[in-house]
């Protein structure tokens, strides 16, 4: 059967001799599921064109079925492995690139089908779509742009003949266990990145180099030829100075890069963070009896809230209200991240609470994915980790860690996610529903935040200049989930 086992139960053995007779039982019989077949691509549109026609530039470089991506946020995966391990070295791509396909791949393990573009990497089928069945992709040239220093944000505009592909990468930076078998550790113990690197793939010819010497971000650029490739190299002026970036292809057929600024200020005074309360609705997530994790990240939500706001922070709840914001778990988390995407906004925490089948397993932890996103998560993982020390002497240790959690790839700004604690074990669940621990622990959240905040230099320019508004994240929500 498709995508389903088939138990065919337990073996049974009858003997008979004469007068004798015996019966013994044998093994379970299972037939493994028939991997399902890959999803059937659209039908396709007569003729060439399509978004980015890649075809527009000079020779060509490759040849085959053309697609386009179809959705704002593409991760993308290595195309080395046929694994579903998320990287924070691989960058996303944004709605409307386009390359060529080189096969479908399947992952036996995730269950998740995926195209190998010609870049190198892989996207989700579901990310893309094949427009064109024979197209070509022909050798592109990027001609750059005006950089624009405003509102707390530098950007960098480029036309390009189509839509290519990119990658970007902070550099140098090492890394916990990258190599071997097995999920990576994409963990760090500091931030060493001095440039940001940019690869266009299937771009040989580049004409003119930004001039950034107007922005707080970044020192000099200069472009670095890679065969078929060019890379643009943004040294950044603080060593680990980088705190997020957005990428979109514009309707007249530009690119612009968005990287966010430091800080303008080093109070929460104008700070815009959201909070998303892990689970909600039918998302119950872990639970101890009638305890569940979905009200508990609520509560601690909003006294979080209301310790932020008072040092001065504009707050955004993903949910106020026993709700979720999709049905399907995936679209979910995508939603719930989409709320710290392109709106200006400079922190992103999900709170949730731990569940393990250990009876002893204690305290808090604070996970991250993006490097920028680390200094942010030690410095509250330490807060927490002191109120910790105070109701619980000599209890478990757990700080900030390496984790590809979906809500914290987010590429925009620094993003963390954070367990406050084992609802599963009982003396911690004890710990957690004291309402004197819980306001500890939120003002431990936000003194954390505070001192990443104060932390970082001051090189913002004035948010009030930001060009891109802000979305009405309340549109469409359930009253109750409201903000």
């Amino acid at each position: 059967i498709v995508g389903q086992a088939q138990d065919l139960g337990t073996v049974t053995v009858y003997g008979q001799y004469l007068s004798l007779s015996e019966t013994r039982q044998g093994g379970r019989l299972t037939v493994n599921a028939v991997e399902p077949p890959p999803p059937e691509d659209p039908e396709l549109p007569s003729g060439g064109g399509g978004p980015g026609d890649p075809g527009n530039g000079g020779d060509t470089l490759a040849t085959g079925r053309i697609l386009t991506i179809t959705t704002n946020y593409a991760e993308t995966f290595s195309g080395e492995t046929t694994d579903d391990y998320s990287r924070p070295t691989n960058a996303y791509l944004p709605k409307g690139t386009t390359d060529v396909l080189v096969k479908s791949v399947y992952d036996s393990a995730s269950k998740n089908y995926y195209y190998l573009l010609g870049c190198g990497r892989r996207v989700y089928q579901r990310d893309a779509q094949v427009y064109q069945e024979n197209g070509r992709i022909s050798a592109n040239t990027l001609t750059t742009g005006g950089v624009t220093v405003s509102g707390g944000y530098t950007q960098l505009e480029f036309q390009s003949l189509w839509h290519v592909p990119y990658n970007l990468q902070l550099l140098p930076q090492s890394y916990l266990s990258i190599s071997g078998s097995g999920q990576p550790d994409y963990g760090i113990t500091s931030f060493t990145a001095q440039y940001v690197e940019i690869t266009f793939s299937y771009t040989p010819s580049v004409t003119g180099t930004p001039d950034v010497s107007g922005s707080p971000l970044f020192s000099r650029a200069e472009w670095l030829s890679d065969g078929s490739q060019s890379v643009l190299r943004l040294y950044l002026k603080e060593t680990g100075g980088f705190y997020g970036y957005s990428v979109v292809w514009e309707e007249d057929g530009s690119l612009r890069f968005s990287f966010k600024h430091a800080p303008g200020s080093q109070s929460l005074a104008g700070k815009r963070i959201v909070i998303d309360p892990g689970h909600g609705g039918s998302h119950v997530g872990t639970a101890a009896g009638n305890v569940t994790e979905k009200s508990m990240t609520l509560k601690y939500a909003l006294a979080l809230r209301d310790k932020l706001e008072s040092l001065g922070a504009t707050v955004t709840l993903t949910r106020t209200g026993d709700s979720h914001l999709a049905s399907d778990d995936h679209d979910d988390l995508v939603a719930r991240a989409d709320m710290a995407r392109n709106n200006g906004t400079d922190l992103f925490i999900s709170l949730h609470m731990y569940g393990s089948t250990s009876s002893t397993a204690n305290g808090s932890s604070v996970h991250y994915f993006n490097e920028y996103s680390y200094e942010a998560s030690v410095k509250v993982a330490a807060q927490m980790q002191a109120v910790y020390d105070s109701y619980n002497p000599g209890g478990q240790k757990r700080g900030a860690r390496w984790d590809p959690f979906l809500v914290t790839r987010i590429h925009d700004c620094p993003a963390m996610l954070v367990e406050c604690g084992f609802l599963t074990t009982p003396s911690n669940l004890e710990l957690l529903i004291n309402d004197s621990f819980m306001n500890d622990l939120a003002a431990a959240i936000a003194s954390g935040i505070q001192d990443y905040f104060q932390s970082q230099p001051v090189s913002r320019t004035a948010l009030a200049a930001f060009s891109v508004p802000l979305p009405d994240v309340t549109a469409g929500l359930p009253e109750e989930r409201a903000v």
